[in-house]
């Protein structure tokens, strides 16, 4: 997050739905960085933010259930399901046609991003598992 960026500020952006601002507070939360640490604050904002589609945090919930960190207890079943949503969302998202190149290259990038640590988390290729995929969500 960048430091100029207050907390009061993220307040009020994520009152206001914003869900950047609520996944940043939920790290900071998570973490305990500029705000006194509180996992389970951190946790319902992060949860927030992934039920509103929110990318990064589905990516998050989905390796915090994986490891068992921060206090999401390590549920496998529960990690592979909101994997299945942010891979999902950001498949859906890189293969929009956008006006600006920018963006396409911007979603084509954090899709990227996703399918290496996807790979090295779960071991195998996001084809593989969405042949697989139950319909479950």
């Amino acid at each position: 997050m960048d430091r100029c960026v207050s907390t009061s500020y993220l307040d009020k952006m994520a009152d206001r739905g914003n869900l950047w601002a609520i996944t940043e507070l939920a790290m900071l939360h998570l973490k305990g960085k500029g705000v006194p640490e509180d996992q389970h604050k951190g946790r319902y904002f992060l949860i927030t933010a992934g039920l509103g589609y929110d990318r990064l945090a589905a990516c998050r919930i989905a390796l915090y259930f994986h490891y068992g960190r921060y206090g999401f207890q390590q549920e496998p079943g529960t990690a592979i399901v909101w994997r299945d949503k942010a891979t999902r969302w950001l498949e859906s998202d890189a293969a929009l046609i956008y006006d600006d190149p920018e963006m396409a290259r911007r979603a084509q990038r954090r899709y990227q991003k996703w399918r290496a640590v996807y790979a090295r988390v779960w071991g195998e290729s996001v084809q593989e598992s969405v042949r697989n995929m139950d319909c479950r969500i």
